[in-house]
């Protein structure tokens, strides 16, 4: 798929020259779509997903690697007439890059890798991601595959929660063995804009786009629990506590209180995320070597995600009063535009 081939020749020509290489393998076929005009990524992707021929369908970021065992081990799981979505862990290709990659394959580790492993286990898997999501095919086709705007992942994974309400036997995936590597910012001021887009479109959904779908009567009592407890709660509600509460401490309380105050919260969490990051190395971690590289920051990586925090909480706020969603490059702005 070319979005925007006049404009895009480059990437066209690139593939074009791929067609011999893939013709000499045999089963496989190579099919390039140019789109004169650009629509974005859900423009891409449905495209896509109305040429496919298979029944599994790889909805995968154009610079995102994998390991070679990942469509072997996904494509597994759809043995189970149930399984309608697999994900896998996703791990930072260039994590040694600089001290934020380093901070965020921390981050990909413990709260994309542990978290989604456990939440997968009681079927309320919080998102299967744009970058990494594979697909039954017919059931995409089902509920209209992608719909137009910002964080179409996380808005797919809602719809098909709330077709899950229905249809409760329905099943998200997670397998460990499939793992997929992307690039993450390599500088603070890029992982913040990064974050401005990601955390300010969780307004845009929850506020917005699906407030008449979060319901218990619509996506059943476990989905719509979870989506209160992470999604409104975690999210959106506790990005604003930590800034209310952190600002009424320092100037209600006295320098030294507040300092001490400041010293127990990181020691506390440092401990929690010591624990869990040892649990991480001794379960699941599959590159134990590479993975004790992160014990070097992990000392700072409480600071890291309380910035991450108050960011989080700027972010809501310009998706509030700004549109924030509308500045993405996801999609040209009448697109997004339409994605109200």
């Amino acid at each position: 798929m070319v979005d925007g081939v006049q404009k895009n020749q480059a990437t066209y020509q690139a593939l074009k020259d791929l067609i011999p290489q893939i013709s000499s393998y045999p089963g496989r076929s190579f099919i390039i779509i140019p789109k004169i005009q650009r629509g974005g990524r859900v423009s891409s992707l449905n495209a896509g997903l109305s040429r496919a021929s298979g029944e599994v369908f790889l909805a995968l970021d154009g610079d995102t690697s994998f390991d070679n065992q990942m469509v072997y081990r996904s494509v597994l799981h759809f043995q189970n007439d149930n399984v309608v979505a697999v994900t896998g862990p996703m791990r930072v290709r260039n994590a040694k890059k600089s001290l934020a990659t380093r901070l965020q394959s921390l981050e990909y580790m413990l709260s994309l890798q542990v978290g989604k492993l456990g939440l997968t286990n009681m079927n309320v898997i919080n998102n299967i991601p744009g970058a990494f999501g594979i697909f039954r095919k017919s059931f995409l086709q089902q509920i209209g595959g992608w719909n137009t705007g910002t964080a179409e992942d996380l808005d797919l994974t809602l719809r098909i929660k709330q077709y899950q309400g229905r249809h409760p036997q329905l099943r998200f995936e997670y397998e460990p063995g499939a793992v997929s590597h992307t690039d993450a910012p390599e500088t603070f001021s890029d992982f913040l804009r990064q974050r401005l887009r990601w955390d300010g479109d969780l307004w845009y959904i929850y506020a917005h786009k699906h407030r008449h779908g979060i319901s218990a009567s619509i996506m059943g009592w476990g989905n719509f629990l979870f989506i209160l407890w992470y999604g409104i709660l975690f999210q959106i509600v506790m990005p604003f506590t930590i800034v209310f509460y952190t600002i009424y401490m320092a100037i209600t309380q006295p320098l030294p209180f507040f300092l001490a105050s400041m010293v127990l919260v990181y020691l506390f969490y440092f401990c929690l995320i010591l624990v869990q990051f040892v649990l991480y190395l001794s379960v699941l971690s599959d590159r134990k070597w590479e993975d004790c590289s992160a014990l070097l920051v992990l000392p700072i990586y409480p600071l890291f995600l309380f910035i991450a925090r108050l960011w989080s909480a700027v972010a809501l706020l310009n998706q509030m009063f700004n549109k924030g969603h509308l500045d993405s490059a996801m999609a040209p702005w009448w697109v997004l535009k339409k994605g109200k």
